[in-house]
């Protein structure tokens, strides 16, 4: 996990926001359908310029194979290729959090100043813009140590990143109370059939807006609301047994328990989960 700014997206004509790679588009329309009129090596050869100048910085192992491609048909596949290998996109690094207890500040400066992080193209693929901020969660291969995101992680610009940065601020700045507790309230019984595990692990089915989840340990207690999608989030939880009590809307003043209390327990910087079921 990190927040970084980013410097740039490559290949350039896979970065949606990039407009001077619009009008190229058409010219390579164009050069292709001259090829298919009438195929002969100088209409491939203007086909091959115009992808050369259209996408100035592809790999050089695809320049390779644009140089040596025979008909269209070996372009258009070597172009598929590059975008199933997707978008390199580079980071100026400001902070980088860890999960574990690392005050060492020597280790600290060794730290790189840039990542390269890769992202598919097309839907999974996270549409970064150049000069934007990001709290970036990136995963990476154990073989080829290269860092990847996508659309199903929790990568997000930082503006959008408020529940997450919360969470790292007490990761950052208070390590033994730094634990979350993160839930929904549900009337579905079989909420647990309908979760979308790809792609909506942070919706429910079903979910109860505005009820008042109290979290009692020791004796003290902490309260917030579910928001539209039955969802709640603590903070800051120092490690322990909790029980957790759903209440209907307008608590305190009005007292309407929807279920018992449920026990739950926080580990050290951990990110503990939750489902209440309560009835309509």
């Amino acid at each position: 996990m990190f927040v970084g700014t980013v410097e740039s997206v490559t290949p350039s004509f896979l970065d949606r926001f990039n407009s001077a790679q619009r009008p190229s588009l058409p010219l390579i329309n164009e050069a292709e359908a001259r090829y298919h009129d009438a195929p002969s090596a100088a209409n491939l050869n203007a086909l091959k310029e115009t992808f050369r100048k259209s996408f100035p910085d592809l790999p050089a192992d695809s320049l390779k194979k644009l140089d040596g491609a025979k008909s269209s048909s070996e372009l258009s596949t070597l172009f598929s290729s590059v975008l199933d290998h997707g978008k390199k996109v580079r980071f100026r690094v400001h902070t980088v959090f860890c999960g574990d207890d690392d005050d060492d500040k020597e280790k600290d400066e060794k730290r790189p100043q840039a990542f390269d992080v890769y992202t598919p193209f097309g839907d999974c693929g996270v549409d970064f813009q150049v000069g934007e901020t990001y709290l970036v969660f990136a995963d990476d291969d154990e073989e080829t140590n290269i860092l990847e995101t996508t659309r199903c992680s929790r990568t997000n610009r930082l503006t959008d990143a408020g529940s997450d940065l919360a969470y790292l601020y007490f990761l950052e700045n208070r390590k033994e109370s730094s634990g979350r507790l993160e839930g929904f309230v549900t009337v579905n019984p079989f909420y647990q059939k309908e979760i979308d595990q790809m792609h909506d692990l942070e919706k429910i089915s079903s979910p109860v807006s505005g009820a008042t989840i109290e979290l009692l340990r020791a004796g003290r207690a902490r309260y917030t609301s579910t928001d539209a999608g039955g969802h709640f989030v603590f903070d800051g939880l120092a490690t322990g047994d909790y029980q957790v009590t759903p209440f209907g809307a307008g608590y305190p003043d009005t007292v309407k328990q929807l279920q018992s209390p449920s026990p739950v327990r926080v580990e050290t910087k951990g990110c503990t989960s939750t489902t209440i079921l309560v009835q309509r």
